[in-house]
């Protein structure tokens, strides 16, 4: 929890107070390469391509503020690790009921994959205004 309130305040910070419309939160693009292993604590490699254009970014949500929407960045934020952790345990408790079902621990690796992903994405997103020159 300690990293989430430092994470907040980061995007409280670098957040563009210009806008007096609407704004979005958005999220960067990612590549995922599936890397291929039987050490379950391997699932993918990130590339979360944080340099690309604004407008080549997804758009999560829209909010009518900048304070709903780093509120909103903030509940995106605990979803997506709430999630990572949920997926990280039911691995970590099929391995050690020593499941050995491969379908059902390769659905279970890929995603608690999808799932770190998806908690960096929500980590790296930023709250934009809707008028921002960079979405064009």
């Amino acid at each position: 929890m300690r990293h989430l309130g430092a994470a907040l305040i980061v995007v409280l910070l670098i957040t563009p107070a210009y806008s007096a419309g609407g704004w979005y939160l958005m999220r960067p693009p990612y590549d995922a390469v599936e890397k291929q292993a039987h050490d379950p604590n391997v699932h993918s490699l990130l590339d979360v391509r944080i340099k690309e254009p604004l407008a080549e970014w997804d758009t999560a949500d829209a909010y009518d503020s900048a304070q709903t929407c780093q509120r909103g960045w903030s509940q995106h934020f605990e979803s997506a690790l709430q999630h990572n952790a949920g997926m990280q345990n039911a691995l970590e408790d099929a391995l050690k009921a020593g499941d050995t079902d491969p379908t059902k621990l390769e659905r279970l690796r890929r995603g608690y994959g999808r799932a770190f992903v998806e908690g960096w994405r929500a980590y790296l997103s930023k709250c934009i205004a809707t008028d921002d020159p960079r979405l064009k």
